[in-house]
C-alpha cells in the first residue's frame, strides 16, 4: 500500500481569485464588467458585490490560520491596480490594499502566492484580438511584481489562458463573448505572448531567489467512446485545449497540424519568447474532458461535449469526480515535459449542500472527494512526480462566472444577502490533513 503521507515541506494552500471575490467597489471596469451587465440574468448571476473580499479578507484569513491553510493563491485585480492607463501609473488605494492582503497572510504565516492576470481586463487596455494587449500586460506585470517581490516569493503569471482565449473568443461562453475562428487562434498566440513578454520581464527584473510559473487547466481527453471518429475528436481536444498552450511554453512549437491557423498572428522571434520553461508549473485539474466528433461545418473545432461514464459521481458543477484522471495527467506532464516542479493549483467539487445544523454545514462527499484527489496525487508522487503542493478551490463560495453564486465549491459558505461566513465540516477535515501531512480518511466524528 502506498503511504498516505506527503513529502516534507509539501504546501497545502487555497485558492481564490479577484474577479470572483472582490466587489466592483473602488476599482475601474473590467471585460467581466461589460459581458455580464449585456447578459443580465438576475442578482444570483451579478459580479457587483461577489464575496467582498476587498474588506472583509481579515475575516477569511483568521479561518484560514485557524486551519492551518500553510499558502493562499489570490490574484491581484488589473482593474483595481491599474484603472486607467494615466502612463502606466498604478492606483494608490488599490496598491495599499494588496499590500495589506499580503502583509496579513505572512504576519499569519500563511505564504501569498499571487497571480498576475486571472481573466479581469481593465476596460482601457482592450482586448486579446490585439497584439498590443501582450506588451500592455507585460508592462503591468513587471510593475506590480516589483511592488511585492520583497515578500513574494512565487508569482504565477496566468490562470487558465485556455479558458480566456478558447472561451471567450471561440465558443462566446465568457467574456468578451466573441464566437470566431480567427479570434480564437489570434487570442490564443497573444496570451501565449503576454505569458512570455511577462517571463522575459519578471527574469530580468527581480530578484533570483523570486520562483515565477504559471497554471494551465489541463487534463487528458478521451473519446465519448472508441470508435475512431471519437478517438481522433480526442486528439483533436488535446491539442486545442491543452498542447497548444503546453508545447510552446516548453519550446516544443505549435501542433503541425494547427500551425497555418497560427501563421497570420506570429512574428519575428515570438516563439522563443513564449518558450518560458517555468519554474514551476501550475495544474488546474476537475475532471478528464470527454468529447465526441461533430461534422457540422460551423463547428470548426470538428468535436463537442461527450458523456463522462455514467457510473461516476457528478457535482454541481458541469464536473464528474475522476481522481486516477489527475495521476494520468501528473505522470504525462511528468514523462513528457522534462519532470518539472509541479503544483496544484486548482482542484474542488460543487455540490448541494445541507442548511446548517446546530451551526455545522455537513458536506461529507467534499471530504470523501478530496481524500480520494490526495490519494492520486500520492500515488503521482510515488512514481516519480515532483509534486510540491495543493491549493483546493476554494477558500470561499464565490461568484464562479456564469454559473454566478448558484453553485458552491468553498469549504468556508459566504451566504448571499449577509455575506456571514460559516466554515463547512469539509474545512475540518482538510485540515486535519494538513495537520498530519497525510491523506487522512475521512472521519465522521472530525471535530469543526
Amino acid at each position: 500500500m502506498l503511504s498516505k503521507k506527503f513529502p516534507k515541506g509539501f504546501l497545502w494552500g487555497v485558492s481564490s481569485s479577484a474577479p470572483q471575490t472582490e466587489s466592483r467597489k473602488n476599482r475601474g471596469v473590467s471585460n467581466w464588467d461589460i459581458f455580464i451587465d449585456k447578459n443580465p440574468k438576475g442578482d444570483d448571476y451579478s459580479n457587483k458585490i461577489c464575496t467582498e473580499f476587498e474588506e472583509r479578507y481579515e475575516e477569511d484569513i483568521k479561518l484560514l490560520k485557524q486551519a492551518g491553510i500553510k499558502s493562499f493563491r489570490f490574484s491581484i485585480s488589473w482593474p483595481r491596480i491599474q484603472p486607467a492607463y494615466n502612463n502606466g501609473s498604478l492606483d494608490k488605494t488599490g496598491v495599499e490594499l494588496y499590500n495589506k492582503i499580503i502583509n496579513l497572510l505572512i504576519d499569519n504565516g500563511i505564504e501569498p502566492i499571487p497571480t498576475i492576470f486571472h481573466w479581469d481586463i481593465p476596460d482601457w487596455a482592450g482586448d486579446f484580438r490585439d497584439r498590443n494587449l501582450a506588451y500592455r500586460f507585460a508592462e503591468y506585470a513587471l510593475k506590480v511584481t516589483e511592488l511585492f517581490s520583497d515578500r513574494v516569493k512565487k508569482w504565477i503569471i496566468f490562470n487558465e489562458p485556455s479558458s480566456v482565449a478558447l472561451l471567450g473568443y471561440g465558443t462566446a461562453t465568457f467574456a468578451p463573448g466573441i464566437a470566431s475562428k480567427e479570434s480564437m487562434f489570434a487570442a490564443i498566440h497573444h496570451v501565449n505572448l503576454a505569458q512570455g513578454l511577462a517571463f522575459k520581464a519578471l527574469r530580468t527584473n527581480l530578484p533570483s531567489d523570486v520562483k515565477i510559473g504559471t497554471t494551465l487547466s489541463l487534463s487528458r481527453t478521451r473519446g465519448e467512446d472508441d470508435s475512431p471518429e471519437n478517438i481522433e475528436a480526442a486528439r483533436k481536444a488535446w491539442e486545442i485545449f491543452d498542447a497548444v498552450f503546453l508545447d510552446p511554453l516548453y519550446g516544443k512549437g505549435y501542433p503541425q497540424d494547427l500551425l497555418s491557423s497560427f501563421e497570420a498572428y506570429i512574428k519575428n522571434d515570438d516563439m522563443d519568447i513564449i518558450n518560458s520553461s517555468p519554474d514551476f508549473l501550475g495544474i488546474n485539474y476537475y475532471c478528464r474532458l470527454y468529447v465526441k466528433a461533430d461534422s457540422d461545418p460551423k463547428n470548426f473545432f470538428g468535436f463537442t461535449s461527450g458523456q463522462a461514464p455514467k457510473e461516476l459521481p457528478k457535482t454541481q458543477s458541469s464536473f464528474v469526480v475522476e481522481p486516477d484522471g489527475l495521476t494520468e495527467i501528473l505522470l504525462y506532464i511528468h514523462k513528457n515535459y522534462n519532470s518539472p516542479d509541479i503544483y496544484i493549483t486548482e482542484t474542488g467539487f460543487a455540490l448541494d449542500e445541507p442548511e446548517a445544523s446546530h451551526g455545522v454545514i455537513d458536506d461529507s462527499p467534499r471530504s470523501q472527494y478530496i481524500y480520494e484527489y490526495l490519494d492520486a496525487a500520492l500515488e503521482a508522487i510515488s512514481k516519480g512526480v515532483n509534486l510540491l503542493g495543493l491549493s483546493y478551490w476554494a477558500a470561499t463560495d464565490n461568484w464562479e462566472w456564469t454559473s454566478g453564486l448558484t453553485i458552491k465549491f468553498g469549504l468556508i459558505r459566504v451566504e448571499k444577502n449577509t455575506l456571514l461566513r460559516t466554515p463547512k465540516k469539509s474545512l475540518a477535515y482538510y485540515s486535519k490533513c494538513i495537520n498530519e501531512n497525510s491523506a487522512v480518511e475521512p472521519d465522521s466524528e472530525i471535530d469543526l
